[in-house]
């Protein structure tokens, strides 16, 4: 997973007015083989997309798109659980860039999302994003690691109303949402 970010990374900023054009032609051959070895392999998607070891949700989390270890695409965002809050942090590379120097919104939201679904399952009550409202305060800077804190507010039906934080330790608090 770790190989594949990198090669993301590496190709999301590629100088396209600088770089060697066979080198950029070769490229393409060596992931395919790449992928080649890894198509016959075991997967996930022979079992209807869920694993046995971990049971489904913790599949489910292990390969979640913002969060997930085993997914190559998600940010470098990890939550840790526990009875009361959910924690966490990221530091984000330029591959998430949005306004230069600083996190694409749309990343931070589904970092929010992602923290809030954690947060739910913290307190033994999972449900969906209903509505999600993310008030930045300020950028989030690439580069700096950004603490999150979430946990539960109140239950009332089906209804799970989640809080949640964010800011970069070297700046004051940047986001809040509820």
């Amino acid at each position: 997973v770790h190989e594949v970010k990198r090669v993301i990374e590496l190709v999301a900023h590629l100088d396209s007015d600088t770089v060697d054009g066979e080198a950029v032609e070769r490229a393409p051959d060596q992931v395919r083989a790449v992928a080649d070895s890894l198509e016959p392999l075991p997967s996930l998607h022979a079992r209807g997309g869920l694993g046995s070891q971990t049971g489904a949700q913790g599949t489910l989390l292990e390969r979640s798109g913002i969060s997930g270890r085993s997914n190559p695409l998600a940010p470098p965002v990890q939550w840790t659980v526990t009875d009361t809050v959910t924690t966490g942090s990221a530091v984000y590379s330029p591959a998430y860039e949005g306004p230069i120097g600083h996190v694409h919104g749309g990343f931070v939201a589904a970092a929010f999302d992602d923290l809030m679904g954690a947060a739910q399952l913290a307190g033994g009550r999972t449900g969906y994003t209903g509505t999600l409202t993310v008030k930045m305060l300020r950028p989030t800077p690439l580069r700096r690691r950004i603490d999150y804190i979430a946990g539960v507010d109140r239950v009332e039906g089906r209804k799970i109303w989640v809080w949640a934080a964010a800011s970069s330790p070297s700046a004051s608090p940047c986001t809040r949402c509820v």
